[in-house]
């Protein structure tokens, strides 16, 4: 009769590995070696009960050390006690016998390796955004309002962004290819000027990371990441974007086994084909359009305000902490620097008012945010968050705006409500 034991977990890679143990062991066949040793024990047994019986005595006690031979019962006594033989003898619990397979298992196809998950993963999300503009109605307080009604769409600003990306992993490395594509619903004419139901493609990012390493000795996790856009979005081709590389470093510490702290520091450069966003002379028109002889960088196009970027440095502060199993809460605060490329607009057209710069400019913005997460399975999440993406200080430069919302005009649609769907398999 036989008894059979398997490891539940790995049955179907362990199936050619199944630990088969006798309820009932039987004596084991004894090997040659063996036999020897038993003939001569049982030999000198027999001599030391001759000689008890010719001098008519009881049968000797036995003696701490063994004659005529001391190295034979040692030997016996080990082959009598050795493990193999009492590993065979007694029947092995289930635990023993899932740690005997595993070990087994482990020795063939290395360690965990049926739990390797896949080297690759795709998400994708789709999120709505409002502007805190949406929810306000203009006036008209003009001597003209009795003619002229006030469009009470005008600050509205209401888009769907679907998002996607893949990611796959080589060792300690993984590499990712994501793009976005927002679908604007109403119409905008701040700098990110669109028309109504106007749909845009955002830029292509492609990104490069080390999964890092964790100190044990003050639990803090790093991380370097390195990434790349390429101009896929209408505001990066007008801007001659060529494309774009970001170094970042993130560091994390989880405390008390739920809050998880963690700040980034990247930078970024920038490879414009122009130092200044351009327009087409043919869109305006070539009558229509009015430009110093520097201006025009090319026969087809000529410079329009503002100048480029070249350089920024992003710091991140981030919080996340669960509230239940599939619940958690998180917030976070950024703060970007950009310099644009180096100008010399000092002329006989600057203006007088100090409106515009000379030399590397630089400029600040903050993106802050404030959500809940709830996990619905292993692959499916929704999330609901108010993002506000606004420069740190108010516009006459004497105080500083609240991070988290905007209460200082709510038509620059600064803050935005967001809810979001995300999965990822």
């Amino acid at each position: 009769m036989k008894k059979c034991f398997a490891w539940s977990t790995r049955a179907i890679l362990a199936a050619g590995l199944l630990v088969c143990v006798p309820a009932f062991a039987e004596e084991p066949a004894a090997e040659p070696e063996q036999e020897l040793e038993e003939q001569v024990a049982a030999e000198q047994v027999a001599a030391d009960e001759e000689q008890a019986q010719a001098l008519d005595q009881p049968e000797p006690e036995p003696r701490p050390s063994p004659e005529p031979q001391p190295a034979a019962e040692p030997e016996v006594a080990a082959v009598v006690e050795e493990p193999a033989v009492a590993t065979e003898s007694i029947p092995m619990t289930q635990p023993q016998a899932e740690v005997a397979l595993d070990a087994e298992l482990d020795s063939v196809l290395g360690e965990d390796a049926a739990l390797a998950s896949k080297p690759w993963s795709v998400s994708g999300g789709l999120r709505m955004v409002v502007g805190q503009g949406t929810f306000m109605t203009a006036s008209n307080n003009t001597q003209y309002a009795d003619t002229i009604a006030a469009p009470n769409n005008a600050y509205d600003r209401v888009g769907l962004v679907l998002s996607l990306s893949g990611a796959y992993r080589v060792s300690e490395f993984s590499f990712g290819l994501g793009i976005g594509m927002t679908q604007w619903l109403t119409a905008n004419s701040t700098s990110i000027a669109n028309e109504a139901a106007e749909f845009r493609l955002q830029d292509i990012s492609l990104s490069a990371g080390w999964n890092g390493h964790t100190f044990e000795s003050t639990g803090i996790s790093i991380s370097p990441g390195l990434s790349f856009s390429l101009p896929t979005s209408k505001t990066s081709r007008a801007s001659t974007l060529l494309f774009d590389s970001s170094l970042s470093v993130d560091i994390s510490r989880t405390f008390f086994s739920k809050l998880t702290l963690a700040y980034s520091l990247s930078g970024t450069k920038f490879f414009h084909q122009f130092t200044s966003p351009t327009i087409s002379l043919e869109e305006v028109g070539f009558e229509n359009a009015l430009y110093r002889a520097g201006e025009q960088v090319s026969p087809t196009h000529i410079a329009i305000d503002g100048y480029n970027s070249e350089f920024a440095v992003g710091n991140a502060l981030s919080a996340s902490i669960p509230i239940w199993s599939t619940l958690s809460a998180s917030v976070s605060y950024g703060l970007y620097s950009y310099w644009t490329y180096y100008q010399n607009n000092d002329d006989q057209f600057a203006p007088d008012a100090a409106i515009s710069c000379s030399g590397r400019c630089m400029s600040q913005v903050t993106a802050n945010s404030v959500g809940l997460r709830y996990g619905i399975n292993d692959w499916l999440n929704v999330r609901g968050s108010l993002n506000t993406t606004q420069p740190p200080k108010t516009s006459d430069n004497k105080s500083f705006r609240f991070p988290f919302w905007n209460f200082n005009g709510p038509a620059s649609n600064y803050s935005s409500f967001n809810l979001s769907i995300g999965a990822s398999y």
